[in-house]
Order: structure tokens, then C-alpha cells, then sequence
């Protein structure tokens, strides 16, 4: 299942951390987010994947697919060049060239 957030991700910063918001036709979903060290630029928080099936409206999308989503949105907002990983505890970004 393909998960389509382009025009749907608003980031938000407040200082070292901040929101990022995405807007589905249901309401609106708030992530967490900090920048990182050494060669991680940011961390997105995100629901474990237990976690993510109890919650509702997140339980209606596939985890990985939507956050992959999200990744590649958020990667074109504000951090291009820089390589992503989705983990159990939400999205890692890394400075362009770093493994």
C-alpha cells in the first residue's frame, strides 16, 4: 500500500526540538522531533510497532509504509541530500555520505 503525504507534513520548530504535523482527512497527527549528533541531523519520534496498532488512526496505515512516507516528505522539506532510517522507535536522518 503506497502512502502519499506530499502538501500533508507542516514541521514546527521550538529551539533544538518541535512538531511535525501531518494532516490527514481525519485530523491531524503530531510527531515529535530533535536534532541529533555526530552524523544524525534528527530524530523523529514514532510509536513502537506494537504501539502503532493500537492507535487509532495510525493502526489504518501499514507502519513502515507511512513512515517511509514520511521520511522522504520531511527529507524534502527541510533536510535534502540526507539518507534516512526508519527504526522500532521512529526515523533516524543522517548527514549526506554517512552510513
Amino acid at each position: 500500500m503506497d502512502v502519499d503525504l506530499t502538501h500533508r507534513v507542516t514541521i514546527q520548530s521550538k529551539g533544538r526540538s518541535g512538531d511535525v504535523i501531518v494532516c490527514l482527512d481525519e485530523l491531524d497527527l503530531v510527531f515529535w522531533w530533535e536534532f541529533g549528533g555526530g552524523t544524525c541531523v534528527a530524530i523523529l519520534h514514532a510509536p513502537n510497532p506494537e504501539e502503532w496498532l493500537h492507535q487509532h488512526p495510525l493502526n489504518r496505515h501499514p507502519r513502515s509504509a507511512f513512515l517511509q512516507a514520511l521520511a522522504a516528505e520531511i527529507r524534502k522539506l527541510q533536510c535534502p541530500g540526507c539518507s534516512y532510517e526508519v527504526t522500532s522507535h521512529g526515523i533516524l536522518f543522517h548527514e549526506p555520505g554517512s552510513p
